[in-house]
């Protein structure tokens, strides 16, 4: 009787095991799909892909004021005037080293012809600061932002791209690296603006270090307050929110709830997506670019 019992208890036991580890077979196997469809739907056709959503939005900023002094090119020094006149934690670090908003303006009107509108009495007249005009132009026409990146700038992308995986060790490309990557091509145009700003090499370095060190900080709370199974979620996320934003989210101990959060909407939308029809859809416009077979007579 005894011995009947246990067997039906092992056989209960063993009945109890294969369903969970069917389950565990399961939602392994949905954890690799999801993770397969994010692979197959994430963009990764340039290094415009990989920037953080401040560095994005300063290299559009850069176009829009290319666009406004109508340069026929987005040459580095735009960028340079876009990272100081927000108010980022870039603009603080450059203020904070001595460096203010109005010497890099300064130095910047004097390459370009940037009139001031007074709409009280429509004269026109030189101003240090650049954002004063590209307000008053700004609000009144609308822009395409089709002005192409110079080949410097384009290097500079490049460049900074390989700093954040080769020496960084990070796959997004932020605000922080982007002005690293400035700083050190000696021969572009903004390097050479940020060197004469700098009274200095002493403050060339301590921007560089303050930079440097606001890297590391978030590097470090990613990798230590962040499950190594969702730092995928949390580059990802770096990429749709604000240095601001990210930043509360460390001061305020919700980087991994945070993480956790975005991770739940991004698969919950990767479930909703029919990967038979996108992939379908895919190859159909390939065979249309790529079909280049001629027929003689």
């Amino acid at each position: 009787m005894i011995t009947q019992i246990l067997t039906t208890i092992d056989n209960n036991n063993s009945k109890e095991n294969d369903i969970r580890k069917q389950k565990v077979t399961n939602e392994k196997r949905k954890r690799y799909q999801i993770y397969k469809n994010l692979d197959y739907t994430i963009p990764k056709i340039s290094y415009f892909d990989f920037f953080s959503h401040d560095a994005f939005e300063y290299t559009k900023q850069a176009k829009l004021f290319a666009e406004i002094l109508e340069q026929n090119q987005t040459t580095s020094d735009f960028l340079l005037f876009v990272c100081v006149e927000n108010e980022s934690p870039i603009a603080k670090i450059l203020t904070e080293a001595g460096i203010t908003k109005r010497e890099i303006n300064t130095v910047l009107s004097k390459e370009y012809n940037i009139p001031k509108v007074d709409f009280a009495s429509n004269t026109l007249g030189r101003i240090p600061l650049i954002s004063t005009f590209i307000f008053g132009v700004f609000n009144r026409k609308k822009y395409n932002l089709n002005i192409p990146y110079s080949h410097e700038l384009n290097i500079i992308f490049e460049k900074a791209s390989e700093n954040a995986l080769s020496r960084f060790k990070t796959p997004v490309i932020t605000p922080e690296i982007l002005f690293i990557t400035m700083m050190e091509e000696r021969e572009s145009r903004v390097a050479k603006v940020i060197k004469n700003i700098c009274k200095n090499p002493l403050q060339w370095y301590l921007i560089r270090y303050k930079l440097l060190k606001r890297l590391h900080y978030h590097e470090v709370n990613i990798r230590s307050e962040v499950k190594k199974s969702d730092h995928l979620f949390a580059y990802l996320l770096k990429t749709q929110l604000s240095e601001l934003h990210f930043d509360r989210l460390i001061e305020s101990d919700f980087l991994q709830l945070g993480v956790l959060f975005f991770r739940y909407i991004v698969i919950k939308n990767q479930l909703s997506i029919d990967m038979n029809t996108l992939i379908e859809k895919d190859i159909h416009k390939s065979l249309k670019v790529t079909n280049n077979r001629q027929y003689t007579s």
